[in-house]
């Protein structure tokens, strides 16, 4: 990334015109990364699954197992079933961020350090409510004011405040909105209301406990401790550093794991997605294959591009229809696929049922699709037996099996059934079939 840059005050407003022009005399300009961090954690989630970890969702702790002195597995408890079920293992890593000290009460100790809970409260707000085309950071008494770009909408805040109520449940309160609303209408030249905020969501940080009641200054930094043998307890730190923290956690339970435990090698596994990711970008966002690149993944330049951002190179193209149908689309042409408009017409019979054979045929000047084939791995049920395809069209009015005069209405599909179901007594064992996958 290029390097920081000093601008005057002239530059920072080109850069964003919508702060007032008393409320600076110069800026930086410096270059930081953007990602989605609900996407971030999945995809994490997703590299331990890749690797051999065992992931489990909505579950949580609810007893430490315990032999002597020593921590040897958790019990715990799905929350959306109530069923409970005990997980034994050398090392238990407590990684829980605001409920630290709740896991180190459940294991009989207090542990080798406090996490105190620090609510930060954002504010979303339209993009065209504030004139500029890059973030904004602010010193302010308490802490820092972000002003971010995310995507149509701006990410106003934080705040810095001390949360002791449900940890589960950190809520925005009118005080919380207040502050940021009055700290960034200091710097903006059109000031924003409560009536311009979209939404508000608040979370809470873990930070490290001190001697100091005011939680914006405690320390960002983590802590790794062993208080009890077969319990590790790492908390603090911040998003940017959490492979840090995992490689100092596991370094710290290889105490306990024996010999043979490779150091970590964290800083050389990409996330799953990671690779193949620079040439999904030129893919995706260069000027020239642009084109190319909506027609690969099947959507607009701008919404590919979203896509490579948010999932790297695990953003596969969009298939056509007739390949997403799997079997079901074997040698058809990608524009249509078997089965999506109307029943195929089929012949019972009691005893045998002839393979299906794939594609589909059309005939000119009738209204659509006609004598079609099932495609493989599709079945067909009727009322009288199994089904069977219509034998060619040169064999397929066998004497006799007709109406006279009816010839001129069959051969229509639309008429061919207002005639089976007006005089099913013409067609004996012939039933309406429905195509299933």
């Amino acid at each position: 990334m290029p390097r920081q840059k000093h601008l005057t005050r002239r530059g920072a407003l080109q850069r964003f015109p919508g702060l007032r022009q008393d409320a600076l005399v110069g800026a930086v300009q410096y270059y930081d990364a953007q990602a989605d961090d609900a996407r971030h954690t999945f995809t994490v989630v997703r590299t331990a699954a890749h690797y051999g970890a065992v992931v489990r969702g909505s579950t949580e702790v609810v007893e430490m197992l315990r032999e002597a002195d020593r921590v040897v597995g958790a019990v715990v408890r799905d929350v959306e079933t109530g069923q409970t079920q005990q997980v034994r293992a050398k090392v238990v890593v407590n990684a829980t961020g605001v409920w630290t000290d709740d896991l180190q009460r459940l294991a009989g100790g207090r542990g080798r350090f406090r996490v105190r809970a620090s609510k930060g409260v954002h504010l979303v707000v339209h993009r065209d409510r504030i004139a500029g085309e890059v973030g904004l950071i602010l010193r302010t008494e308490k802490s820092v004011l972000f002003v971010i770009p995310w995507g149509q909408r701006w990410i106003i805040g934080t705040t810095d405040t001390d949360w002791t109520h449900d940890l589960a449940h950190p809520a925005a309160t009118a005080a919380d909105i207040d502050y940021v609303l009055e700290h960034v209408n200091a710097v903006l030249s059109t000031p924003i209301t409560r009536d311009d905020v979209l939404g508000v969501y608040a979370g809470l940080r873990p930070l490290l406990a001190g001697e100091d009641a005011d939680t914006s200054r405690l320390s960002r930094e983590h802590a790794v401790a062993r208080p009890q043998p077969g319990l590790v307890s790492v908390a603090g730190g911040k998003y940017t550093t959490y492979r840090v923290m995992a490689a100092d956690a596991v370094d710290a339970a290889a105490a306990d794991l024996g010999t043979g435990v490779p150091p970590s090698v964290t800083e050389h596994v990409p996330l799953v997605g990671a690779e193949g990711f620079a040439a999904m970008r030129n893919l995706t966002g260069e000027p020239g294959p642009r084109a190319r690149a909506a027609d690969l993944a099947g959507r607009a330049p701008a919404r590919a591009l979203r896509l490579a951002a948010r999932r790297g190179a695990r953003a596969r193209p969009r298939r056509p229809l007739a390949a997403r149908a799997g079997a079901v689309g074997a040698g058809l042409p990608a524009r249509r696929a078997c089965g999506t408009r109307r029943p195929t017409r089929r012949r019972c019979t009691s005893t045998t049922c002839w393979p299906a054979a794939p594609g589909c045929r059309s005939r000119r000047g009738t209204a659509g699709w006609t004598r079609r084939r099932r495609p493989p791995g599709w079945s067909a049920t009727c009322s009288a037996g199994t089904a069977t395809p219509w034998p060619p069209r040169s064999r397929r009015t066998p004497p006799g099996s007709r109406p006279s005069g009816a010839r001129s209405r069959l051969d229509d599909d639309a008429a061919s059934d207002a005639a089976r179901r007006e005089a099913p007594e013409s067609r004996p064992g012939l039933r309406h079939v429905t195509a299933t996958r």
